[in-house]
């Protein structure tokens, strides 16, 4: 007896205008199979013989935690390619069990391959993970292309699709499958949904994606045995599945304060809609330029800047020019506007109470992770006050050396001070699960660490074998003999600080004369004498120069290759130091993972310098060992951790003992 099962969404269908069924023909490649009924045994047998495999797989959408589906699986690698349809999720009058069994026999076989290899791997595990019930062992191996191909680029923010790695690695000619296929979908759908261009031509597209993904590894892998990358290379192997493994666990979130803070927040902008539209003696689209535009313009006002395409600026920086009562509303507006679909309007479309956000291996260029969808590493300390929202101002992120900038809530509410009527916070929204508590360790200083210890001053060295050493502290005696104490101390420790901060971050001096108030030529002096007492520095960065000059190129202490032009080298010093510590912590984190896989506590985020656990009430034991882990020198230098207890959420913090901590019931 044959057993009907209904498909339970319909997915693959026909297309709204005519396309060739076959349209892909073209493209199809000697080594290209479609998997039937009758050549199954043939692919289950094949695949027993490979010890990697490229995969990828067709999907309805980016939202495989939730609605969107898989349709189809491509496997293989550059002599042979299979397609793999879902028979769950093609459209078909009767779909047989033993399609069903076919396809499971797939996804058994899969899971027994050794390494499975794939560019933006961690979408393609995540619709094999959560849609076909994939379960492999911890020991298959998951090779990213993506972190591969930014290893061996220089440029600040290359494009890192698929379609321009296998240009810019093997040759445009290997995509124009890709162009065609994109240009029969536009033809044929506005909405360019692959799953109208029919079973045939999708499977082949997806082949042609695994033929060309397998050339672009190749030669990737190729070039990194070249530049002598190879450690690197596996570091970030182990660290894909590291980063996958904290993002399907996610991060809990409290949605009942986040709606009443998205509430709150619209409530006020509704208020500076009224306000703005009462000074601006009509209705203002605030959204539109040109509308705002036209309402300073009767106002007798016009922007001091005009952009590349010859029209009015009207941006946040041109509003702070003006001196106008409306021009601070609408820059409240704005930013409040910003706040709330940032943050809280993003965190509520998503079904359930847990964040999934997606951690970025390849993100940035010095090579410390980056994140998206959402991003939870631009989680500002921050407490505003409803009571004054118009000093809220937006965070810039989008030049990574200034997003990593520390900044000084000196002037804010401390956080442990959290008061829900007083204050918002982004912060606040997260929330451990039952049963568990929220613990970060938090790298103390860093990169202030990491910079020293690439200079051959053995006072510093020695100092530094101390926890609690303090940069500051110690340039500031350093350089100018003062101590904690002394009448001068807090003005020459500032000073100091801001020029460490200046070397670490790739500041320039027009940038440094800003941050220390004081004229540029004052503030060379400042830094002319900080060079003179610690003349290691000096001779770190001379040598930064000579290296560039001399091979294109410096390394950090991974590896990792950067290069600029001769006006940017002051940034050097900033990528050197960044990746090295970025690379240390994403290490320690590879090593956590292996620690935590057989326990319940788990490793849920890493914000740049402190990594976030959610420690199960069973076992605040691990505490010590998690410290330990995270405090191992395999630089050969001490960079010790702080312990931060965050009790109700992730806003209320509490540094806290090893002791008091593992003394605690939950």
């Amino acid at each position: 007896m044959v057993t009907v099962i209904k498909a339970k969404k319909v997915l693959i269908k026909k297309a709204p205008a005519p396309i060739d069924l076959f349209a892909m023909k073209l493209y199809a490649k000697p080594g290209m199979h479609h998997m039937t009924e009758s050549n199954v045994d043939e692919l289950i047998e094949w695949m027993g013989h490979q010890s990697k495999l490229v995969v990828d797989v067709e999907t309805t959408g980016i939202d495989l935690r939730g609605r969107d589906e898989i349709f189809g699986i491509g496997i293989g690698t550059k002599d042979i390619q299979w397609w793999i349809p879902n028979c769950n999720q093609i459209e078909d009058s009767a779909v047989t069990a033993s399609s069903s069994v076919s396809f499971y026999r797939f996804i058994s076989a899969l899971e027994k391959i050794p390494a499975l290899i794939a560019y933006n791997l961690k979408f393609d595990m995540a619709g094999l993970l959560m849609k076909c019930k994939y379960n492999p062992p911890r020991s298959q191996e998951w090779i990213d292309i993506m972190p591969m191909v930014r290893m061996v680029l220089y440029d600040h923010k290359p494009n890192m699709k698929a379609t321009a790695a296998c240009t810019r690695f093997v040759g445009p000619s290997e995509i124009q499958y890709d162009y065609f296929f994109k240009k029969q979908i536009t033809k044929s759908n506005k909405l360019q949904r692959f799953d109208y261009a029919g079973e045939y031509n999708l499977g082949t597209y997806c082949m042609g994606d695994i033929y060309s993904e397998a050339l672009v590894f190749n030669a990737v892998l190729t070039k990194i045995k070249d530049w002598q990358l190879t450690g690197l290379y596996e570091h970030h192997k182990k660290l894909t599945k590291t980063l996958m493994n904290a993002e399907n666990i996610g991060m809990y979130f409290d949605r009942e304060y986040c709606q009443r803070s998205y509430d709150r927040l619209s409530g006020r902008m509704l208020e500076l809609q009224s306000e703005i539209n009462d000074l601006a003696g009509r209705e203002l689209d605030i959204a539109r330029s040109t509308d705002v535009a036209n309402m300073f313009h009767g106002f007798g006002i016009k922007s001091p800047v005009i952009t590349e395409k010859g029209n009015e600026s009207w941006d946040k920086n041109v509003l702070k020019l003006i001196n106008h009562p409306v021009a601070v509303k609408i820059r409240e507006f704005r930013a409040l506007g910003k706040l709330g679909e940032t943050y809280f309007a993003n965190y509520l479309a998503v079904p359930g109470n847990v964040l999934h956000p997606q951690f970025k291996n390849w993100g940035t260029r010095t090579g410390r992770l980056s994140c998206g969808e959402p991003n939870v590493q631009n989680l500002t300390k921050m407490l505003l006050s409803w009571a004054d929202l118009a000093n809220y101002v937006e965070i810039d992120d989008d030049d990574e050396v200034d997003a990593a900038m520390p900044m000084d809530f000196d002037k804010a509410a401390k956080m442990a001070e959290f008061d829900e009527n007083v204050h918002l916070s982004v912060r606040r929204v997260f929330i451990p699960r039952p049963g568990y508590t929220l613990v970060g360790f938090d790298y103390k200083q860093i990169e202030m660490r990491v910079l020293f210890s690439f200079l051959n001053n053995n006072t510093i060295l020695r100092e530094m074998e101390d926890p609690t050493w303090d940069a500051h502290d110690a340039t500031a005696k350093l350089i100018w003999d003062v101590v904690p104490g002394d009448d001068t101390f807090e003005y020459y420790r500032q000073i100091a600080k801001t020029i460490n901060f200046a070397l670490v971050y790739g500041i320039g001096n027009k940038a440094l004369a800003k941050s220390l108030e004081m004229t540029q030529e004052i503030a060379s002096e400042f830094k002319k004498t900080y060079m003179e007492k610690i003349p290691e520095m000096k001779a770190f960065q001379e040598k930064i120069l000579e290296t560039l000059n001399i091979r294109g190129y410096v390394k950090n202490r991974y590896g990792r290759r950067y290069s600029v032009s001769p006006d940017q080298v002051y940034k050097l010093t900033n990528y050197i130091v960044q990746g090295t510590s970025g690379e240390f912590v994403c290490e320690r984190m590879n090593a956590l993972d292996e620690f935590l896989a057989d326990k319940k506590t788990n490793m849920i985020s890493q914000v740049h310098d402190e990594v976030v656990f959610e420690v199960h009430s069973s076992e605040m034991g691990v505490l010590q060992q998690l410290k330990d882990i995270l405090e191992e020198p395999t630089l050969g230098v001490l960079l010790p951790v702080d312990m931060n207890f965050y009790n109700p959420s992730f806003v209320q913090k509490a540094k806290i003992t090893l002791e008091e901590a593992m003394a605690m019931k939950v």
